[in-house]
């Protein structure tokens, strides 16, 4: 299924056809899309005070809004069923102060604590919900969109100095949704190689 996750009606379609195809859904991954603007580039400029208000609100509502609506539409009947995973896909930007990607930074610390208060709405329904903060990571738009550090493309050295592989992400993801982490709630994972090595 496919959809604006910004546009409550079309979340609302795809939830009602997941769940017609799969009768419950027990896990939510939530990878909200990324620092794309209002024309689907990245905005320009791409600072705290110069970034179009118009390329704001569409991160605002690709980003926070999508991830909220998202959440509304799936996690209401895991609250009901009195289990279920939630992941939210945030990123290590919220975690340090940055100037270019700021509003982007802000969304994705929106993310991180819009988890927070999940995990503890939801830790008496049997729901955990937490977030995982991926570093710079390899993948298509990622290389097609900036210019690259051909030393960091390397995962094979020893360095962790170096992009993220999406497999990395995938692998925190899949043990924040395993009974290993069954008793871990409200936390932030960053997978990130030590670039952000202070409490989240």
């Amino acid at each position: 299924m496919t959809g604006n996750i910004g546009d409550v009606q079309a979340v609302a379609e795809m939830c009602t056809k997941i769940e017609e195809k799969f009768s419950k859904v027990d896990i939510l991954i939530n990878c909200a899309r990324g620092d794309i603007g209002a024309c689907g580039g990245k905005p320009s400029p791409n600072n705290a005070l110069d970034i179009p208000i118009e390329d704001v609100e569409a991160l605002i509502n690709h980003n926070l809004i999508g991830t909220i609506n998202v959440c509304k539409a799936f996690i209401q009947a895991m609250r009901d069923q009195k289990y279920g995973v939630v992941v939210n896909i945030g990123s290590v930007a919220g975690q340090l102060g940055v100037s270019e990607r700021a509003i982007y930074g802000i969304l994705k610390a929106s993310v991180t604590h819009y988890t927070r208060c999940l995990a503890t709405e939801l830790k008496q329904h049997g729901v955990h919900v937490n977030c995982v903060a991926p570093g710079p990571t390899k993948n298509a738009r990622f290389e097609a969109t900036r210019v690259v550090d051909p030393e960091m493309m390397d995962s094979q050295k020893a360095s962790l100095v170096r992009y993220g592989e999406p497999s990395e992400i995938a692998n925190a993801v899949a043990f924040l949704v395993s009974d290993q982490a069954k008793f871990i709630n409200g936390q932030v994972l960053c997978v990130d190689g030590g670039l952000v090595n202070f409490p989240s």
